[in-house]
């Protein structure tokens, strides 16, 4: 068994179809959410741009029984060649199946590839006997040197174990040439199915985090989406989302399915354990319902709560067991942070640096900050209220941080400017006697806002990073702001060149 991402099982697909001519038979796995439509998307279009390739999709339920089958190749038949009522009811799936590869066998098709969704409609004996049946087709077409090949993939939140099982009993070899369970997506492929379903009708700096929320679920994702399209604030939409009637319906119906082994191993996880597993029955059946995400290293398992959706829902379905107010947890998000602190990073660096390559026009000294030591400029630390120059407390803060921290980091001196520093150096009024008595914040003049207005804009900007520094999540509003202060702050900087 592979354990795969859906981009990897998408080439994983695409490897099989390219190095088996003579045909294969997959299994594919996943659980509620895991993105079958999107990767069946993936596939369809990549077999189109085959040259004398067909893909066709068939719901398992159209598998039931032979009328119905034979009523879907007759429709494909009719679609493809013209065709009706070709292939007779009263047979076999075997039959009529390979009596459509030999209709294709009469024009320029070199292979089919038949995708069974939802494989989980049909009962083990059921799932059991069509597959052997499929497998026996592409046996038989191997045999008969057919000029067209069938690739068979089977895709749906069935039971690997329980089909294992009956193979064991029957004493047959597994149905499968190759099986895959589905892990789960990339932002990279959230990304691909987000900017074809809806273009330019969100924000996409809210992607990011919704990804967070529902750790890559893309079909999760794409519910949750088209249920905030109407809307406007997200936290609002998520909680609403997730105590929607048809969304809870669904998972109080797996979550009902449970035993009480499944709960207790619920109950470790949401205080905060990792289960180290190897797959089996029992770790198939949790992944099966949807509560849980699995990771593969070599052979070991790890088993974690699926997403902060799922484990909203699940303390509130397992109250009696677990702390369950959600809105006093921290949720494992950083999305939001992670993005506000880099337009902060990219604000006080750049002031930082307008500020070296200023002071470096003096040529009176060394290194452009001793200039603000000569200018009479004092860092006074409010932990132990000592008194340094602005270049020796550069100095000491990096040599306690490489030296006495052990903490290896590439960083300039002025890396340790705070934005209080920052504010003083930029709004002194102390006067600079080597520059024709200017005070020190109007060397700066032309490259900032006003000083009242620079002072409330870095002011503004040291209240934000205050609880981004400390994990506090912010909302989308505060990088909006962030967004405004650094406008303001650099609006002098922008020139058009004629």
């Amino acid at each position: 068994m592979e354990f795969l991402s859906i981009n990897n099982t998408y080439e994983t697909i695409s490897n099989i179809i390219d190095l088996n001519p003579s045909g294969s038979l997959v299994g594919i796995i996943g659980n509620d959410f895991c993105g079958f439509e999107y990767l069946t998307s993936l596939i369809i279009n990549s077999i189109e741009n085959r040259a004398y390739h067909q893909c066709v999709v068939i719901d398992s339920s159209e598998l039931i029984n032979l009328e119905k089958f034979s009523q879907k190749i007759n429709s494909l038949a009719y679609s493809e060649f013209g065709e009706a009522g070709i292939f007779n009811a009263n047979v076999s799936y075997e039959s009529i199946l390979l009596s459509y590869i030999d209709r294709c066998s009469k024009t320029s098709i070199k292979a089919v590839v038949l995708i069974f969704s939802n494989f989980e409609k049909l009962n083990v004996e059921q799932q059991y006997t069509l597959s052997s049946q499929f497998r026996n087709i592409r046996e038989q077409l191997k045999v008969y040197d057919s000029s067209v090949a069938v690739h068979i993939a089977f895709m749906g939140k069935f039971s690997y174990f329980s089909l294992e099982k009956r193979c064991n009993k029957l004493g047959t070899s597994s149905v499968f040439d190759n099986l895959i369970l589905i892990a789960k997506s990339s932002l990279e492929e959230a990304n691909l199915i987000f900017s074809a379903l809806y273009k330019d009708n969100l924000v996409w700096e809210k992607l990011e985090s919704s990804f967070e929320y529902c750790n890559g679920e893309i079909d999760l994702m794409n519910s949750f989406y088209k249920y905030q399209v109407s809307h406007t604030e997200e936290k609002e939409n998520l909680n609403n989302f997730i105590y929607n009637k048809q969304f809870i319906e669904n998972i109080n119906s797996s979550f009902e399915k449970l035993g009480e082994k499944h709960c207790s191993v619920l109950v470790k996880m949401l205080e905060g354990f990792e289960f180290k597993v190897h797959f089996s029955e029992f770790i198939e059946e949790l992944y099966l319902s949807g509560f849980v995400s699995i990771s593969k290293k070599k052979q070991q398992y790890t088993l974690k709560i699926r997403n902060w959706f799922y484990e909203i829902v699940l303390r509130k379905f397992l109250k009696d067991k677990i702390y369950h107010n959600a809105s006093e947890l921290l949720p494992p998000l950083s999305s939001s942070n992670k993005l506000a602190y880099s337009i902060i990073l990219r604000i006080e660096n750049r002031i930082k640096n307008l500020i070296l390559t200023t002071l470096s026009k003096y040529e009176f000294v060394d290194h452009p900050l001793e200039l603000l030591d000569v200018m009479g400029l004092i860092k006074t630390t409010e932990s132990s209220n000592k008194n340094y120059t602005i270049l020796g407390w550069c100095k000491h803060s990096q040599y306690k941080l490489i030296e006495v921290f052990d903490i290896k980091a590439h960083c300039a001196l002025s890396a340790f400017l705070d934005l209080r520093d920052l504010s003083e150096i930029l709004t002194s009024d102390i006067i600079f006697s080597k520059d024709n008595g200017k005070k020190i914040h109007e060397i700066f003049e032309g490259y900032f806002p006003q000083k009242n207005d620079l002072e409330h804009l870095l002011e503004e900007l040291r209240r934000i990073r205050n609880p981004i520094a400390h994990n506090i999540l912010v909302s989308e509003n505060v990088i909006n702001k962030l967004y405004s202060i650094e406008k303001k702050m650099f609006e002098n900087l922008s020139l058009e060149y004629q």
